[in-house]
C-alpha cells in the first residue's frame, strides 16, 4: 500500500496544517498550469490532492494508518533488504537522460496508486449498489407519501361536505391528529435518512470513479509517452551507432592511408637505395669494377 505521508514528505506525525503546507509546495510543482505539455500531471495533481484530504481529515487518517501503516513498514524493509541499504527509490540513476529521468519518477508516483485501484473498483461496485437501492427506498417512500396526501385531501374534502351539510355546525377535526403527524412520525424521517445516505454514498461513488478515472487516463498517456520515448531514444541509439561507425571508418582510413604513405617511402627508399648502388659501382675504376666483377 502506498505510504501517503512519504509522497508527501512529512512525518507521520505531522499536523494538519503541516499537511497542507507540505501538499501546497507539492502543488505549486507538479501543477497542471506549471507544466503545460505535460498531460500526466494533472492525474497526479489530483491524487496527491486526494492524498492531503486523507490525512487531514481525523477519521480518514485513522482509518488509513490502521490499514498502511504496517504494510509500509513491510515495504520499506523489502526495498530496504533488496537494494542492501542503498539509494532510495526515488533517487536519480546514473546514465538516464532527463526525459528518461522525468519519466521514471512519474511512473513511479503513478505505480504507487496501483495498489489501491482494485479497492477502488470495488467501491465504485459496492456504492453503486447501495446507491441504486437507497434510491428505490425514497422512491417507495416517495409513494407511499403521495398516496397519504392523497387520502388526506379527500378525507379534507370528505369532512368539508359533512360540515357543510350539517350547516357548519360540527366540531372541527384536526386533520394533523390522523394524517400528518403519523406521517411525519412514521415515513418523512425515515426518508430524509434514506436521501441523506443517498447523498454520501453519491459523494463517495463519484470519489472512487474520480481516483479510478484519473488514474487509468494518466496510464493510458504514460504508456504512450514510454512508447514514443523508447522511439526517441532508439533514435538516438541508432544515430550514436552510425556515429560510432563513421568514425571506426574514418579511422580506418586514416590507418589504411598511412599505411600505404609508408609502403610509398619504404618503396622509394629502395629505389633510391639501387640507384646510390649503381652510383657507386659507375664511379669505381675499371680493375675495382673487375675485382667487385
Amino acid at each position: 500500500m502506498q505510504n501517503y505521508y512519504e509522497i508527501l514528505g512529512v512525518p507521520e506525525t505531522a499536523s494538519p496544517d503541516e499537511i497542507r503546507r507540505a501538499w501546497k509546495r507539492r502543488a505549486l510543482e507538479i501543477h497542471p498550469d506549471k507544466n503545460v505539455g505535460d498531460s500526466g500531471r494533472r492525474g497526479l495533481f489530483r491524487s496527491s490532492r486526494r492524498l492531503m484530504s486523507c490525512l487531514i481529515d481525523p477519521r480518514k487518517r485513522g482509518d488509513y494508518d490502521r490499514r498502511a501503516r504496517p504494510a509500509a513498514k513491510t515495504a520499506a524493509s523489502t526495498r530496504k533488504a533488496s537494494r542492501g541499504g542503498g539509494a532510495p527509490f526515488t533517487a536519480s540513476e546514473p546514465g538516464l537522460s532527463p526525459e528518461e529521468e522525468s519519466f521514471r519518477r512519474r511512473w513511479w508516483m503513478h505505480e504507487i496508486m496501483r495498489p489501491q485501484m482494485p479497492r477502488e473498483r470495488e467501491s465504485i461496485l459496492f456504492f453503486t449498489r447501495k446507491l441504486d437501492g437507497l434510491r428505490q427506498r425514497v422512491a417507495q417512500y416517495e409513494a407511499k407519501i403521495e398516496s397519504w396526501e392523497e387520502r388526506r385531501r379527500k378525507k379534507a374534502w370528505s369532512l368539508f361536505l359533512e360540515r357543510k351539510r350539517a350547516g357548519g355546525q360540527m366540531f372541527p377535526i384536526r386533520l394533523e391528529d390522523h394524517t400528518r403527524k403519523e406521517l411525519d412520525a412514521h415515513k418523512v424521517g425515515r426518508m430524509m435518512e434514506h436521501m441523506a445516505d443517498a447523498e454520501e454514498a453519491h459523494k463517495d461513488l463519484t470519489r472512487s470513479q474520480a481516483a479510478v478515472y484519473w488514474w487509468e487516463k494518466d496510464e493510458e498517456e504514460m504508456l504512450k509517452q514510454k512508447k514514443d520515448l523508447e522511439e526517441i531514444m532508439g533514435r538516438g541509439c541508432a544515430e550514436e551507432e552510425r556515429a560510432r561507425r563513421a568514425e571506426a571508418d574514418a579511422i580506418r582510413l586514416k590507418q589504411e592511408e598511412a599505411e600505404r604513405k609508408n609502403d610509398v617511402c619504404r618503396h622509394l627508399r629502395m629505389v633510391e637505395d639501387n640507384l646510390n648502388s649503381v652510383k657507386t659501382m659507375s664511379s669505381l675504376s675499371p680493375d675495382k669494377k673487375g675485382i667487385h666483377s
